[in-house]
């Protein structure tokens, strides 16, 4: 099943559902730099869970597994991971959906082998669901995908007293002009104020730069 979202608050309701065990797997698709992993974690509870981000090995993402079985497992960017075919083995075990999951480690060097069961559902967090699901394809039709499509104003309006006062307004009377929101273009533009901060800005939004002198009066 596939859910288009286009706010925060319907975001952090799904989080919330998923935390509640109602969800056996989901899947967040949406543009880098939106701020939906720092959601995420805001609307998880302390008591337990396991958050995977960055590059992590295949025999690492198993023991870790292993270690924290039935906890709720959170996979922030599994680009790298889809990279390894024993990752993505592992991949595939940890999101069926049956109740009771068996993920195994399987060394042909060594004739070892090594499995163990888990409750654990699992949350996947992406910029680009299309090139990972042809890796684990099929997991798609098991859980819930989240497409994450906030619109700029969303996305000023969930930083607002984050950054620079300046920086903020001035974004906010060119909302028109932006085609892919980033949280991360306040933070830069607040980082380059001594600089002609605004003319960077808008090269970064691909304004020809004859239009310039009309938008910055």
């Amino acid at each position: 099943m596939q859910k288009l979202v286009s706010t925060y608050a319907e975001l952090a309701d799904l989080v919330r559902v998923f935390n509640q065990d109602k969800l056996e797997i989901m899947i967040i698709d949406g543009t880098a730099g939106v701020g939906k992993s720092s959601m995420i974690k805001r609307s998880i509870p302390t008591n337990g869970y396991v958050w995977f981000e960055g590059r992590v090995s295949a025999y690492m993402f198993f023991k870790t597994l292993q270690e924290n079985r039935d906890l709720p497992v959170f996979i922030d960017d599994v680009d790298g991971l889809c990279q390894d075919k024993a990752a993505v083995n592992l991949l595939k075990c940890i999101c069926q959906t049956e109740p009771i999951k068996t993920v195994m480690w399987s060394t042909k060097a060594t004739e070892d082998e090594c499995k163990f069961d888990t409750k654990s559902k699992v949350c996947i967090i992406t910029n680009d669901w299309k090139s990972i699901n042809k890796h684990i394809n099929a997991v798609e039709d098991r859980g819930l995908l989240v497409k994450f499509r906030p619109s700029a104003l969303e996305v000023h309006m969930q930083v607002r007293g984050k950054y620079d006062e300046e920086v903020y307004e001035f974004i906010g009377e060119h909302l028109r002009l932006i085609r892919e929101p980033s949280i991360r273009m306040y933070r830069t533009a607040s980082a380059l104020k001594n600089l002609d901060w605004k003319g960077i800005l808008l090269e970064s939004l691909k304004l020809k730069k004859e239009s310039w002198v009309t938008v910055l009066r």
